[in-house]
């Protein structure tokens, strides 16, 4: 192997860096999550303790959710249960 000069070495290592750099932004980039168009915004103040449940729970996604998207996951898992719950009851005798 040749003998590399320092700008060759610095040139190859400023090349490794931008390489190694871009792999990282890459591999810890999340998607945008853009609303859909049929959303609307909704303002909601929650207390502490239900902020660190809220916490807590989406930190145990894999994908750690914001906390919107946490809260609105919740919402629609509460209002499917909600749905199965009233037609389970239903059909009881």
């Amino acid at each position: 192997m040749p003998d590399l000069t320092s700008i060759e070495i610095l040139s190859h290592l400023t090349a490794l860096r931008a390489q190694v750099s871009g792999l990282h932004s890459a591999l810890i980039a999340q998607p945008a999550q853009t609303p859909s168009p049929a959303t609307e915004t909704l303002s909601v103040r929650l207390g502490e303790p239900v902020l660190d449940l809220v916490d807590s729970w989406r930190t145990r996604q894999l994908d750690v959710p914001t906390r919107s998207v946490a809260v609105e996951r919740m919402v629609e898992a509460f209002l499917d249960l909600d749905a199965w719950t009233r037609e389970r009851d239903e059909d009881l005798p």
